[in-house]
């Protein structure tokens, strides 16, 4: 499996720094969706209120479609096309770079106290070019760019002390049209680099010996279940059927393979879903239930300890990127540009915003002052103040055009707005006015 994962094993000179780092995570946007439950929300955010205006702070033009910022103490980090970036949130100045070579593509970066981690894939490989051991997380110093560590597989989040990796292998079992992709998921220890879970293969993806691997699945690190959405198992009892959309749960605890000749592992449950592909799941603070939309345009809220469908609402148009949940509270964005808020005890419509027809296009982010900020592909960033239960209109408080679609959801910390665009722009915004380009 690589090196052992470990954060800052060999630099002691810098455990009080990480130390007080993670003591004010909180305050900063450190994974795609903001924390482990991607709900899209950063409590501790007040400075983008209500009322809030924003403006211009500063821009970068880089090299591609800019993916999800996060953000540390160091800066603001992003990745477009090959390339990672880390950038001083208040000035915008280019800190750092790191860059890999074709064929490799990158996946959002994610923050861990003082490091950044850059995971890198190769989304063209076949059986000649097999990438095992080729697809990496790299853990760069968050303030200037050095690679500090490195590991197999890729780093798709964190929570607490523990990292989920997923690896991806080929194989061959016994003939050409037998060839396989195996995808592997991985629970460590991040202080140690032991592996907590899992014994076995999360699934297996047929295409023969030309077919590339598959991307990352949607999947969400909780407490006791690594929770995965999209085409899979979707009856345990069948665990050999063909893909089908829906939910289904691995335990960190237990894990075992599926109870047939296979080396796949098996998800302990596994509900169906309408439609054909799924966001990623959003866990409550509690972890009680896992929020997903569906191309089919249903919104699902699934109970976590009895394994089962607490209420799905069909919100009239595909649902386009993960919904965005402050307390009891979704926000869900829409192919039809509708902003949807749902309650997220009953899955009642509270309100709507109709959208100027122009899809939404990534997850929302919540301000901890209730601020929702939303982005679409017509490039428009906008901000509403009050879509919320009791404010049926729900209309935007301000609205910034881009002029490209918005790539990378936005990032809300340190009373700033960070979004990316498709044509490869990175814009910081703040509620201070503009102060620069």
């Amino acid at each position: 499996m690589g090196r052992t994962l470990m954060v800052r094993g060999a630099r002691t000179g810098r455990v009080a720094l990480a130390a007080v780092l993670v003591a004010l995570s909180g305050c900063f946007w450190q994974q795609p969706g903001a924390g482990p439950g991607h709900t899209g929300h950063n409590p501790h955010e007040t400075r983008l209120g209500e009322w809030s205006a924003v403006g211009g702070a500063w821009s970068v033009q880089l090299d591609g479609p800019v993916g999800d910022p996060v953000t540390s103490g160091a800066g603001v980090h992003v990745a477009a096309g090959r390339t990672a970036y880390g950038f001083d949130v208040f000035s915008g100045d280019e800190l750092w770079r790191h860059e890999e070579a074709a064929p490799m593509a990158l996946l959002p970066p994610i923050a861990h106290g003082d490091q950044v981690v850059v995971n890198r894939w190769n989304p063209t490989a076949t059986e000649a070019t097999d990438p095992s051991g080729a697809d990496a997380a790299r853990f760069l110093d968050a303030a200037t760019g050095a690679v500090e560590d490195e590991v197999e597989g890729t780093f798709l989040g964190w929570r607490g002390s523990r990292a989920l990796l997923r690896t991806v292998n080929h194989m061959r079992l016994g003939r050409p049209m037998f060839a396989v992709w195996a995808e592997g998921l991985h629970v460590r220890d991040l202080p140690s680099g032991d592996e907590v879970c899992c014994s076995g293969l999360s699934g297996l993806n047929a295409g023969g010996p030309t077919a590339t691997p598959p991307p990352p699945p949607p999947l969400t690190l909780g407490s006791e279940w690594i929770v995965e959405s999209g085409p899979g198992v979707v009856d345990v009892a069948v665990p050999a059927q063909l893909p089908a959309n829906g939910l289904r749960g691995y335990p960190i605890e237990g894990a075992a393979p599926c109870p047939i000749p296979t080396v796949a592992l098996c998800p302990a449950w596994a509900l169906p879903f309408d439609g054909t592909t799924s966001t990623v799941p959003v866990l409550d603070d509690a972890e009680t239930t896992a929020y997903v939309g569906t191309d089919a345009g249903t919104l699902y809220a699934v109970d976590l300890a009895t394994h089962t469908v607490r209420w799905s609402k069909a919100v009239g148009s595909a649902i386009t990127a993960p919904p965005a949940l402050r307390v009891d509270v979704l926000y869900v964005p829409t192919a039809s540009g509708d902003l949807v808020v749902l309650d997220a005890g009953t899955g009642g419509e509270v309100a709507r915003w109709p959208g100027t027809g122009s899809a939404l296009t990534v997850q929302p982010a919540v301000t901890g002052a209730g601020l929702v900020i939303t982005g679409d592909a017509d490039g428009t960033v906008a901000g509403f103040a009050r879509c919320r239960p009791g404010q049926p209109f729900c209309l935007p408080t301000w609205t910034i055009e881009f002029g490209s679609p918005i790539t990378g959801a936005p990032a809300v910390s340190n009373g700033m707005i960070h979004v990316g665009t498709e044509d490869g722009r990175l814009f910081t915004l703040t509620s201070r006015g503009s102060v620069g380009s």
